[in-house]
């Protein structure tokens, strides 16, 4: 309920911190809002939920890093000191503008533009700095990983049956792992490739780091490598599990076991970042 009243004084009498704030989580739901219409439309509302609406734990995450973030922190940091200038409000437009049009375009675009412009005006450290990271790490899995696959999905999808056929103990060619038999072959699409998986690791650093004040550093940057490995090598054993055991094909494609190997990756990339956040964070002196 907090953070309710702050966004709601944010739209009455905002601190730039709270008005961005606000703003940016709004651009975010539009960036996602075919992934949630996809999964109400073909889920019932409480299978949609249980699905977190066609998205990612990691992207609810960092919304809510930017609620406590920007409402939580805004006026306590001195937010309401700084006064919105005329290219706030122009900026602040944009985004708005960027959530009523009939497509999610112009909201994925607002989401890079948005968080640069606050970087580029904001002092480092301020909530709204703070914020701008987190909603433009968004991006990745939203937007810079989308793109990618598009055009290098040939090259990644090809590294993913390479890593899934070596775990297999099997050959591959392009995207195909080939296996004694047909029913042991696969064809790796871009749903499994492992680099959409991977930007969610760089998502997590940065809210992570952002929640609980950790500058890059190279222990972190060791960590964000370790995460990116386990990630891949989850995503081949699942893979090559797909090639080696065709009879349990939809358990593992979209089934239970697939669930299984998707928490897997969470987990890992929970506990490799977090050990890294928590022994960078500032000791109380």
């Amino acid at each position: 309920m907090t953070r309710v009243r702050s966004a709601l004084r944010a739209l009455q009498a905002p601190d730039r911190a709270e008005l961005f704030t606000v703003l940016l989580v709004l651009v975010a739901f539009n960036a996602i809002s075919i992934r949630i219409a996809t999964s109400l439309a073909a889920y019932s509302p409480a299978q949609a939920a249980l699905g977190l609406f066609g998205g990612n734990a990691i992207i609810w995450f960092a919304i809510y890093a930017m609620l406590k973030l920007g409402l939580a922190t805004g006026r306590a940091a001195g937010g309401g000191q700084v006064p919105i200038t005329r290219g706030d409000k122009i900026a602040a437009a944009i985004l708005l503008l960027s959530c009523v049009l009939p497509t999610h375009v112009p909201a994925l675009l607002a989401l890079v533009g948005g968080p640069l412009y606050l970087i580029a005006t904001t002092g480092r450290g301020a909530p709204e700095w703070r914020v701008a990271i987190v909603a433009l790490s968004l991006t990745g899995p939203l937007l810079w990983g989308v793109f990618a696959i598009k055009v290098f999905g040939p090259e990644l999808l090809m590294l993913d049956a390479s890593l899934g056929a070596t775990f297999a103990g099997y050959s591959s060619s392009g995207n195909v792992i080939t296996g004694p038999t047909q029913a042991h072959s696969v064809m790796v699409a871009a749903g499994c490739s492992a680099f959409r998986n991977i930007t969610y690791v760089f998502v997590l650093a940065a809210t992570l780091a952002q929640l609980f004040s950790v500058r890059l550093s190279p222990a972190l940057v060791v960590a964000i490598v370790l995460a990116v490995i386990a990630t891949m090598v989850v995503n081949a054993a699942r893979i090559a599990a797909l090639a080696r055991f065709p009879e349990h094909f939809d358990y593992l494609h979209h089934g239970g076991g697939s669930t299984l190997f998707s928490q897997a990756k969470l987990l890992l990339m929970f506990v490799i970042l977090g050990i890294a956040v928590m022994r960078g964070r500032p000791r109380a002196v």
